[in-house]
């Protein structure tokens, strides 16, 4: 199990992280709002709300596992 969407689509088995596209969009936003003159000290803190979970199905096939097809369905994307 890997912290990057990039193991999974090399060789790694499973990845599980936070949306890097939606995370980027939330600090341009939060740059924009302290180039307007907001303190940065006043930005709450956020968490990520949107996660990815990207499985790797050749390596699954490679360890001898088989992946039933509604785990298969949980996934934000599978790479073949």
């Amino acid at each position: 199990m890997y912290n990057h969407a990039s193991f999974s689509e090399e060789e790694g088995l499973f990845t599980y992280t936070a949306d890097f596209r939606a995370m980027g969009y939330r600090a341009a936003q939060y740059a924009s709002k302290i180039l307007r003159g907001i303190a940065p000290a006043d930005l709450p803190v956020e968490r990520p709300t949107t996660f990815e979970f990207v499985v790797n199905k050749s390596t699954a096939r490679d360890l001898g596992l088989k992946l039933d097809s509604s785990f298969l369905l949980r996934a934000t994307r599978v790479v073949e």
